[in-house]
């Protein structure tokens, strides 16, 4: 009699932690549906940021809600536009306590949108108004080329983090600025767009919840699967962080990309590079490349990502670097505001600007748009009195770039890539006031560089980029 008294309890008792963890974990229920006509549409992948499940044929999707979670987001299916509210993209709902359903509607695509354009920047960083009045006028006049250069393309933006800078009353002023862009633009969140109040990680992306939604999510247009993750970590203490991407992500990644068929592009989007180019060029075996915060779990992201094949698109440097390593292609982008714009490059020499990346189906060619400049300005070219050589900094160079120079009309063939530090930069902060220890140029190895004879009035350098496009920018010596 004793034991069966037990064994009731202890069934109850289970019995009760099911019922509470179902009250907790409510269910919620959806249509997601063409708008206009409101056809429901089959196969769209719905997610809390833990589960992620598909809707039926009708549309319809239902799932009971982790405890932890704020929202209720879709990844929007190729085919269709990405929803979005003066460009913001609106691809989720907050979660309500008395509230059940939540439905969707989207537009299809007017065009074919496995052929469409990425725009990826990073760190616009704007830490005052005066900042944010340049980030204002920037996104205002210098993404016009690519509205012009792919008028009847889709479109599509990821900032890679570092929106603001601590500031977060800046996000009102961020928001205009993405709507003078003028496509729907995804937001990343950096280290500088967490709130420092919060005690632990899980409450530093308060604000940016509010203003931009989850911080992690994914999309799709045409063949290619888009993740973004929050890989900066908050230590709790003012402005300390390292990359790091928490368990939480990790699992849904997994959910995330169970959906999405072998072998298939994935562009993933952060703001900490998971790792930096460290082959050297010879002879600069003892010079030490810029280091910086890794993210240290990256092996377990990597393990994830094995099946496909991957481009990850990130900023936080204020360099660029560009690389491949086993299945992943590395795209780290130069900050939008260069150093705080406080001058006209990066700390490794690049001008402010952005990446584009046209996408046909699966395959992605890219190149670097600076800020005012025709899309042929992809190097920077200078003259070194002391040793007669000629120096290229060609900041989007990948190991599959040919340079090469031509001297009076006379082929010098390929220049010798180096470790250093742009002329431009170097000159430019050797005149900044005392006072300003973070504003210095770093070591990059995307310079390139050839002598020439003391008679020679006349260079061209000439740049191949990976996929045929020829570049050429001149020098007059003398």
């Amino acid at each position: 009699m004793y034991k069966k008294v037990q064994v009731v309890l202890v069934f109850s008792g289970l019995l009760m932690l099911v019922n509470s963890a179902m009250a907790q974990s409510r269910l919620i229920t959806g249509i997601v549906s063409q708008q206009f006509t409101k056809m429901g549409i089959a196969e769209v992948a719905v997610t809390d940021g833990f589960s992620v499940v598909k809707t039926n044929k009708k549309g319809a999707y239902s799932f009971y809600a982790h405890p932890d979670a704020d929202f209720v987001y879709l990844t929007i299916p190729a085919g269709y536009q990405i929803p979005a509210d003066r460009f913001l993209p609106r691809f989720y709902q907050r979660l309500e306590p008395a509230r059940k359903k939540y439905n969707f509607e989207l537009l299809k695509e007017a065009v074919d949108d496995s052929h469409h354009i990425l725009v990826v920047g990073a760190d616009p960083q704007p830490a005052n108004a005066e900042a944010a009045e340049k980030w204002s006028r920037f996104s205002k006049d210098y993404f016009k080329p690519v509205l012009a250069a792919y008028k009847n393309l889709p479109k599509v933006g990821l900032l890679c983090g570092d929106i603001v800078g601590d500031d977060l009353t800046l996000f009102a002023n961020h928001k205009k600025s993405v709507e003078q862009m003028g496509f729907p633009t995804f937001q990343v969140l950096g280290n500088h767009d967490e709130d420092y109040d919060a005690r632990t990680d899980e409450g530093s992306q308060k604000t940016f919840r509010a203003n931009f939604g989850p911080e992690y999510y994914s999309f799709n247009k045409g063949s290619i699967h888009y993740v973004v993750l929050d890989n900066v970590f908050y230590q709790g203490m003012h402005s300390r962080y390292m990359g790091y991407v928490t368990e939480r992500q990790l699992k849904w990644l997994e959910n995330d990309l169970s959906l999405v068929p072998v072998g298939s592009t994935v562009i993933v989007a952060v703001h900490i590079s998971f790792e930096y180019d460290r082959e050297k060029p010879a002879g600069s075996e003892g010079v030490a490349l810029p280091d910086d915060s890794p993210v240290i779990n990256a092996e377990h992201f990597y393990k994830i990502l094995e099946p496909y094949k991957v481009h990850i698109m990130s900023g936080h440097t204020h360099w660029n670097q560009a690389f491949e390593r086993k299945n992943i292609f590395h795209h780290i982008h130069g900050a939008i505001c260069g150093a705080w714009w406080g001058g006209e490059t990066s700390f490794d020499g690049a001008p402010l600007g952005y990446a584009v990346y046209e996408i046909r189906k699966d395959s992605i060619s890219w190149y670097f748009q600076s800020a005012g400049k025709d899309r042929n300005h992809q190097m920077q070219l200078s003259y070194e009195d002391s040793t007669g050589a000629v120096i290229a900094n060609v900041w989007n160079w990948d190991a599959k770039w040919k340079v090469e120079l031509v001297a009076d009309g006379k082929n010098m063939g390929e220049m010798t890539r180096f470790i250093g530090y742009s002329p431009v930069m170097a000159a430019y902060y050797q005149s900044l006031p005392p006072g300003q220890p973070w504003m210095k140029p770093v070591l990059t190895a995307h310079l390139f560089r050839t002598k020439v004879n003391k008679t020679v009035k006349q260079v061209v350098v000439k740049v191949t980029d990976r996929f045929g496009t020829v570049y050429e920018e001149f020098l007059q010596l003398r």
